[in-house]
């Protein structure tokens, strides 16, 4: 995450110097803007897996409650 975010700097900063001598630089704005969709996604990226881990969850319960259903009614 951190690699990514010194990634999306670097990338930034490398543009703003190429584009100097044209008088011509991206906005800090865009900057903090693409540092919050890099947070969105990561956000979006942890509750899925949490997502994805209750289901895993709530499968092997229902599982289990079959597996003692039919326990008892043997």
């Amino acid at each position: 995450i951190d690699k990514t975010r010194d990634k999306i700097v670097k990338v930034f900063n490398n543009l703003n110097n190429i584009f100097k001598t044209d008088d011509i630089n991206l906005s800090s704005k865009f900057l903090d803007l693409k540092l919050k969709e890099l947070n969105f996604l990561i956000e979006i990226a942890k509750k899925q897996q949490e997502e994805k881990e209750t289901q895993k969850a709530i499968k092997e319960q229902l599982l289990e409650e079959e597996k003692l259903k039919k326990k008892k009614l043997k």
